[in-house]
């Protein structure tokens, strides 16, 4: 019978991992600032990209608002979030 020998490299994490530095904190930072906004939302329909509209949404803007916003309607918006 062969006994496992426990080490130290088994019982611990190791803090250089491959994931070091990952996490919410680090992945989830708005990079977007309210000047940023502000700009975004004065653009034409023509000009705005899904990025935008990504963006848009991550400070909390609906589609419903955008949609008066831009003067379009919720569907056009999806499209461009999905096919463009």
């Amino acid at each position: 019978m062969s006994k496992r020998i426990k080490t130290r490299s088994s019982n611990q994490k190791s803090k250089s991992g491959s994931k070091s530095g990952y996490g919410s904190p680090n992945v989830n930072k708005r990079t977007i600032t309210k000047k940023d906004l502000k700009s975004i939302l004065k653009k034409p329909w023509s000009k705005i990209t899904s990025m935008d509209l990504y963006k848009l949404y991550q400070f909390g803007h609906q589609s419903e608002e955008l949609a008066a916003n831009f003067k379009t309607t919720t569907i056009q918006i999806l499209n461009r979030l999905r096919y463009q």
